[in-house]
């Protein structure tokens, strides 16, 4: 094997090394809502994010976001 084609399987090889280490995603997740504060789908998204935050144990914040028809 060549020196660059060595080069090429070592670097390959320590891609999944250095993702193991890092935390993804660092900041909290951010859900996004296309209805305004209150309504149905706002209710539901607040009343499940804290159970799927401690299952992927990742904080969920939960936006709303309403659109032009909102």
């Amino acid at each position: 094997m060549t020196l660059p084609g060595a080069f090429a399987v070592f670097a390959l090889m320590s891609f999944p090394a250095l993702a193991a280490t890092q935390t993804y995603p660092e900041k909290p997740v951010r859900v996004i809502l296309s209805v305004p504060a209150g309504a149905t789908p706002d209710v539901t998204a607040r009343l499940i994010t804290p159970g799927i935050s401690r299952l992927f144990g990742q904080q969920l914040v939960v936006d709303n976001r309403p659109g032009r028809a909102g």
